[in-house]
């Protein structure tokens, strides 16, 4: 997807503020190196357990990652314009087959971009992980793109000022791997796969 300059200000933005957020959250990243310098089309999953894991991904990737967000974020319109806007965030009506959401989505890969998605589709309230919604292995089936896992580890499983959090970057995953290639893509597996990689390296790195 093409930068607009509401996308490289609010890049700009986020690396003003990163010895800020630094500080009030410290956070360390493992794993980096595995990405790629340039820019490619690729699916970022990560788990969600708190409001912090989007902005320490957009943190740690070199390139922007466009995210998926709930629709009630999007009901105070400043904060909507600034997520639209400077951040590439847009609205999905969860639970109700958004087909714009998800021809939105299509595009960003379509054009070369990384696409953030949250596949348990909401935050856990106790940091254990949830099963996957099957939305993010149909788009990766569809778009025959790349699945990068990555994993936030917070100790119990919660995100705190202060207090360090992790994220680790895990290797690509093709559709291939994940069994979604062919006539029919088996989706169940991909989904149960997702959440099994993710929960892997919570394990290999827990707090």
């Amino acid at each position: 997807m093409k930068k607009t300059f509401g996308i490289r200000f609010g890049r700009i933005v986020l690396n003003v503020l990163r010895p800020f957020v630094f500080l009030l959250y410290p956070y360390k990243i493992i794993g980096r190196e595995k990405l790629p310098k340039d820019e490619r089309p690729l699916v970022v999953c990560c788990n969600h357990i708190s409001m912090f894991d989007p902005i320490l991904l957009m943190l740690a990737f070199r390139q922007p990652i466009y995210f998926m967000a709930k629709e009630s974020l999007f009901k105070n319109k400043l904060l909507g314009a600034i997520l639209k806007s400077w951040f590439g965030v847009f609205p999905v009506n969860r639970g109700k087959g958004d087909t714009s959401a998800i021809n939105k989505a299509f595009s960003i890969i379509e054009s070369g971009s990384a696409l953030g998605i949250f596949p348990e589709g909401t935050r856990s309230k106790d940091g254990n992980l949830g099963p996957a919604k099957s939305g993010t292995a149909l788009i990766i089936a569809k778009m025959q793109a790349d699945m990068r896992p990555c994993a936030v580890i917070a100790k119990n499983g919660k995100v705190k000022m202060f207090r360090r959090t992790t994220l680790v970057i895990g290797d690509t995953v093709t559709p291939e791997e994940l069994h979604l290639t062919g006539e029919k893509p088996d989706i169940r597996h991909a989904s149960r796969s997702i959440m099994s990689i993710i929960g892997s390296m919570i394990e290999e790195h827990r707090v």
